[in-house]
């Protein structure tokens, strides 16, 4: 069991640090968008990278969710059946992807028109579409490549994935004089490079096909994890939009700032939960003796997720006098809110996971209530 706990604690340590290391690099950004950008641009910026994985996980439909449940009822016992699940999975997340941008773009006028009127079609939301067009298929082959815990690979090639990304956005604001067209377009250019790469890499572990009966088997499973993880995100695009409708651009962009400031703890949330879902998984299906292990290990890591808010809110405005201007200082009244929302966002990914066990149809009725209560308190 020791043996277990020291991979949980491995696994993490690598998300984590290859997390807190893209943080770190895109943090660099920070400087550069408040001397490049404007508060104005910045706000434009924020919007849509907010709404991009909002509409990435329409695309995807959560079917990447279900892959390290799967992987751990299928692996030992019908390698075969899992290969056609997962390969009937990814396949359709490549069609669903490409298709819903093609919607969105065909529909612009009743969807993006409406909901980002102040946004100029052409580039910023082309360039959002490129992505959310090729993001699902990368996330769906990373979900295959952590269901299976490996982590160095993984980590490895996010760190990549983001190291490009930030590399390229450098290139065109300071080189090429863009602005937050620039930033749109470095992630665009990079998901397109990664969705050749990822169909590439998941045709080593599965076939391209279409089964009806895997289809449905992963579509029961996923489909009510959709709003669940659709309420999460709605959460995260409606206060930037609701802020747009009643104030400016320029106070979405300090918002946005601090958010990024209090989004620090997702680091380690996200960090620990890369590995914790499937150690999670891993425990339950090795004996039922391991749920006090579990609820051991669980109450350690909420511990970790406090202490870090409490640091993240001291520290914020002086981090926010080293990395901005002086127009983005009073961004720091935001974060302690943020910080903290993101620590309970980290009891979510410890606690929730019972609910992945095969109980998903409770969830949406969690979070939908939570983004009804968000929505309304904005």
């Amino acid at each position: 069991m020791s043996q277990n706990k020291k991979k949980l604690a491995k696994n993490s340590l690598i998300y984590a640090l290859f997390t807190l290391l893209q943080r770190g690099f895109a943090f660099f950004l920070i400087p550069l968008y408040t001397t490049q950008l404007s508060t104005e641009e910045y706000g434009l910026l924020g919007i849509v990278m907010a709404a991009i994985p909002f509409f990435v996980l329409i695309a995807g439909l959560s079917l990447r969710g279900s892959t390290a449940f799967f992987y751990y009822e299928f692996k030992d016992s019908n390698a075969t059946y899992l290969k056609k699940l997962w390969g009937s999975s990814f396949t359709l997340v490549l069609i669903l992807s490409v298709c819903f941008a093609l919607f969105l773009w065909l529909s612009k006028s009743f969807i993006l028109d409406y909901f980002f009127k102040d946004i100029p079609f052409y580039p910023y939301l082309v360039l959002a579409l490129i992505s959310v067009a090729t993001q699902p298929v990368y996330y769906y082959y990373q979900s295959m490549l952590k269901a299976k815990q490996e982590a160095n690979r993984a980590a490895l090639l996010d760190f990549i994935y983001f190291f490009i990304i930030i590399s390229l956005t450098i290139l065109f604001i300071l080189y090429f004089n863009f602005k937050a067209e620039g930033a749109l377009l470095a992630l665009a250019i990079s998901n397109v490079i990664f969705f050749f790469y990822s169909i590439y890499g998941a045709l080593k572990e599965i076939n391209l096909c279409l089964h009806k009966e895997q289809l449905k088997k992963v579509l029961k499973y996923a489909l009510p994890i959709l709003p669940h993880n659709l309420s999460a995100w709605a959460m995260n695009l409606a206060d930037r939009i609701i802020l747009n409708s009643l104030t400016t651009l320029s106070l979405v962009g300090l918002f946005d700032i601090g958010s990024q400031i209090g989004k620090l703890i997702n680091v380690i949330t996200l960090g620990v939960n890369s590995a914790y879902s499937p150690w999670f998984f891993e425990q339950l299906k090795a004996s039922e003796d391991n749920k006090k292990v579990i609820a051991n290990v669980t109450d350690k890591i909420v511990l970790l997720y406090i202490l870090f808010g409490i640091a993240i809110s001291w520290l914020a405005p002086e981090l926010l006098k080293l990395i901005s201007n002086e127009a983005f200082h009073t961004a720091w009244m935001v974060v302690p809110f943020i910080a903290f929302a993101f620590v309970v966002n980290g009891f979510y990914y410890s606690f929730s996971n019972v609910f992945f066990l095969e109980k998903t149809k409770y969830l949406p009725l969690i979070t939908g209530a939570g983004a009804i209560i968000n929505i309304a308190l904005n």
